[in-house]
């Protein structure tokens, strides 16, 4: 399997030369990898995050790290509100503390703010997302010394564990349908293609996809085409009716459907500043 097909490539991870960045994705994210490391701190209700096939679910005031590397979407539903830090650990550890990133290391997954030791994360991680927005001269140094303080009060409190042997591991088989599924998402793709594509049955298809991303085939997919939908609003010039074809919806009214259930305005709407 080629990895890079799931690799994130609509996030933009960097300021200038800090590669570093922060955003507020407006709809769910699907299954994708990146080289940085990830804070989502929620901001209202809850989110799920499935990390390499496992479920992580934090309400407001908590916050998910997800390592570089880890195969993970972002299922914020109705209510779920976040924004995410995303960075790469040079920013950080640079090139003489890099002996501190380790893949023998597992680190918590999930931060509170009413863990003592946990808490002050929380506050930094608020605190960056308000420097990023108001972007005084100079906030790049602010948000690289904030890092720098979360890590540290990571190691310093040992909020993470060692990995037992066979822990460290690579993608699951999962990962080679959602390859085909986002290579091919502008074509009319049906379960049946997908379960030629990996030769695996129909139903275990069903439930990887269950599992893995908490939704069905035709939810994941129509999940994703939306998503991919939002990156040609808001990149190109392109016509909803144009929009609506490459992304594989059948008809236009139906794409401005979905698009409504899922972002809560049409395309039309959405697009305008």
């Amino acid at each position: 399997m080629d990895k890079s097909a799931l690799k994130e490539t609509y996030g933009y991870h960097k300021i200038g030369d800090l590669q570093m960045n922060i955003y507020e994705p407006s709809c769910d994210v699907p299954y994708h990898w990146h080289d940085e490391w990830e804070f989502l701190s929620i901001t209202d209700g809850e989110c799920e995050c499935i990390v390499n096939g496992k479920s992580f679910v934090a309400k407001k005031g908590q916050a998910i790290l997800i390592n570089g590397g880890e195969l993970h979407t972002i299922n914020s539903g109705s209510t779920g509100q976040f924004f995410a830090v995303v960075f790469h650990p040079y920013v950080v550890f640079g090139s003489e503390l890099k002996h501190l990133v380790s893949k023998k290391k597992a680190y918590n997954r999930i931060y509170n703010q009413d863990m003592i030791n946990e808490s002050e994360i929380i506050r930094l991680l608020s605190k960056a997302y308000s420097v990023f927005c108001t972007k005084n001269y100079g906030y790049e140094l602010t948000l690289k010394s904030i890092l720098m303080r979360i890590v540290a009060i990571i190691y310093e409190n040992e909020l993470y564990t060692a990995r037992q042997l066979g822990e460290i591991q690579d993608f699951n088989p999962f990962a080679d349908i959602l390859e085909y599924v986002h290579s091919n998402f502008s074509e009319k793709l049906s379960l049946d293609d997908v379960s030629k594509y990996a030769s695996f049955s129909k139903s275990y298809i069903i439930r990887l996809f269950k599992k893995n991303t908490g939704k069905t085939f035709s939810s994941y997919l129509n999940s994703y085409r939306i998503y991919k939908a939002v990156e040609m609003l808001e990149n190109t010039d392109k016509s909803i009716l144009d929009i609506s074809e490459l992304c594989g919806f059948g008809s236009v009214a139906y794409f401005i459907k979905l698009f409504k259930e899922s972002m809560g305005i049409t395309p039309h709407k959405y697009r305008i500043p």
